[in-house]
């Protein structure tokens, strides 16, 4: 599976999970910054993933956690995905493991967007990040 979109939601924090296994689940995923790169209000976006057969978040040195409101109260940070199958999202408290076909995006607003318009505004982002911060440093010296 793809690690890609799991790897531009870097930084954005789970906080409501819904659907049911199998079946369609959609993540909600709250990462102001990059969401600030779309037009309209919001804080985030949701990740539709259809035929999901697997979805469970382990906490560092504990078990399992297959309750959807139990792992969205953790809030888990996303930090990184790496090509796996289930795929596997490395987040600051433990890993959430997912099994589906397809997965979609939409604003937290609920516009539809694709993959590529949220790889161009993580780049936007990150490339206006490192231009402050590589100015910051200039001034410092």
């Amino acid at each position: 599976m793809d690690p890609t979109l799991w790897n531009l939601l870097h930084d954005g924090k789970i906080e409501r999970i819904e659907g049911t296994l199998p079946g369609d689940v959609s993540v909600h995923v709250r990462i102001g910054y990059l969401r600030k790169g779309f037009p309209g209000a919001g804080t985030g976006f949701v990740v539709h993933l259809s035929d999901c057969s697997q979805l469970t978040f382990t906490p560092h040195d504990q078990p399992g956690i297959s309750d959807f409101s139990d792992i969205a109260a953790l809030r888990p940070w996303i930090v990184d995905c790496e090509p796996s199958n289930p795929i596997e999202v490395h987040c600051a408290e433990g890993t959430l493991t997912l099994r589906y076909d397809t997965a979609a995006l939409s604003l937290d607003s609920g516009e539809t967007i694709t993959l590529s318009q949220l790889d161009a505004a993580a780049t936007a982002y990150w490339d206006a990040w490192s231009a402050r911060h590589k100015a910051t440093r200039q001034t410092d010296q």
